[in-house]
């Protein structure tokens, strides 16, 4: 559904698996929609003939644009648009692992920006179209013993790289990035002090709590 933000009125269905025999499932409980840089379209994350599948829809007028089958991967979760509108990364889990992965619109080519054991979730692309500011374990983990460690907030080049850490905290579990209009801080949750919070972190580390739910 579409709905006005600020009356609550729903404006439009885009879509339901109940009446549409090609979508199997959508994926709401782990994976929200993604609306565009112009808000005209919105990605959805969907399971298509039990398959993986990005599907782009037409805010305006609820039409289905353009969908997109994904056979490298088993699942799809938190699609997130480049501020140019050509691209969405997201994450992809295949046998159980979660990486990045960047979907190229006009070619359909996929490509994988992760390729490791550890989790990376909870894409957000930067409105300046640097980086990908995302959720993983990699900072924490230690996988030769099995000791899988909290959350942390990384960022990685679009492009691809190496993930790079955010100078966040270091204890509890740190979710959820979004980003400044700037691209220059990160709005994220942690629950640090064992509640989860609403905080602000800079690129170079600057730290300020929002929110004090005790």
């Amino acid at each position: 559904f579409v709905a006005d933000t600020e009356s609550g009125r729903v404006l439009r269905k885009l879509t339901s698996t109940a009446t549409d025999p090609h979508f199997s499932s959508l994926q709401f409980i782990y994976s929200a929609g993604a609306w565009d840089a112009e808000s005209r379209r919105i990605a959805i994350a969907t399971v298509a003939g039990g398959r993986a599948s990005l599907a782009i829809f037409n805010a305006l007028n609820g039409n289905k644009e353009r969908e997109f089958p994904l056979t490298q991967v088993d699942e799809v979760f938190n699609p997130t648009w480049a501020p140019d509108g050509n691209s969405l990364a997201f994450t992809g889990m295949s046998r159980g692992l979660t990486d990045l992965w960047v979907l190229d619109l006009a070619s359909g080519q996929l490509r994988q920006l992760t390729n490791d054991p550890f989790a990376d979730l909870q894409p957000a692309w930067s409105p300046d179209g640097h980086r990908i500011a995302f959720a993983t374990d990699r900072f924490s983990s230690r996988l030769e013993n099995l000791e899988i460690g909290s959350y942390r907030l990384a960022l990685i080049d679009p492009a691809g790289g190496r993930p790079e850490a955010v100078g966040a905290f270091t204890r509890g579990k740190n979710i959820n990035p979004q980003w400044a209009p700037d691209s220059q801080s990160l709005f994220f949750i942690s629950d640090r002090d064992g509640i989860s919070n609403l905080y602000r972190v800079t690129l170079d580390g600057n730290l300020t709590q929002l929110t004090e739910i005790a």
